[in-house]
């Protein structure tokens, strides 16, 4: 069923996603990347609206994945995925994951989001550090620029919190879920504040199957099942590991 249409399974489970997350709105597709390319068409066409038309470069990491199709392969701050597929898209440029000052020297007036995923999935387990994930968000904020988080691997209970980027105690502006959010099913999410949602009118974006009743009952009852217990090891006292990083 078209998302043109009010389907409940669809409703709630926005209204959960919401409920649980820094988020105001929820738009559903069908895979990691096609949530990738929403939140790539909202961080654009955000400052599009607003008659920033320069404004359209998306800086990301080394190392990175964002997904398959042309926009997110090139996105992706890794060769192997993009051998073949030249040319790629313009406006994205890549710095080292976890410099800080790589990424500060990149953040001129032509950029309209930073991606990054707070914790990378490709070629080993590499977290972010804690300082440099507050220090981007500092600066995105500062410069006016938008922060996206990419939690397709990291996020749904994987870091030991419902979200990775809960762990550091901030939030971006536009965050994308897949992969265990339907527990097997197909479905992706772009969540975003109101603010950055903006960016986005009716028509704008659209998807044909995103969000159907199947997929969207299924990553509901995945929240059910997930989220309280996430909520008890949040709460729990584990005095024995109390004083290690969680990343050990």
């Amino acid at each position: 069923m078209s998302n043109l249409f009010y389907t409940l399974p669809q409703a709630e489970l926005a209204s959960r996603l919401c409920e649980k997350s820094f988020a105001d709105r929820v738009f559903f597709a069908n895979s990691g990347a096609e949530a990738n390319e929403a939140a790539i068409k909202l961080a654009r066409r955000y400052f599009q609206k607003k008659g920033e038309k320069n404004r359209f470069r998306i800086i990301t990491m080394l190392q990175s994945f964002h997904g398959r199709t042309m926009a997110t392969l090139t996105a992706t701050g890794q060769d192997k995925v993009k051998e073949g597929f030249y040319p790629l898209l313009e406006g994205f440029s890549y710095v080292p994951f976890n410099d800080l000052k790589a990424l500060e020297d990149q953040l001129d007036d032509t950029v309209c989001a930073v991606m990054l995923e707070p914790v990378q999935g490709e070629g080993g387990i590499v977290p972010a550090d804690a300082g440099y994930l507050k220090a981007v968000r500092e600066l995105c904020t500062k410069k006016g620029i938008l922060l996206i988080f990419d939690e397709i691997q990291c996020g749904m209970g994987r870091c030991g919190k419902l979200f990775a980027h809960q762990l550091y105690d901030i939030f971006p502006d536009i965050m994308t879920l897949a992969k265990a959010l339907g527990n097997g099913l197909p479905i992706g999410a772009m969540l975003a504040t109101r603010e950055a949602a903006s960016g986005f009118d009716v028509g704008s974006h659209a998807t044909t199957f995103g969000g159907t009743p199947l997929a969207t009952a299924a990553a509901l009852e995945v929240l059910h099942i997930m989220a309280p217990r996430l909520s008890w090891m949040r709460s729990a006292k584990r005095a024995d590991t109390s004083k290690k990083n969680w990343r050990n």
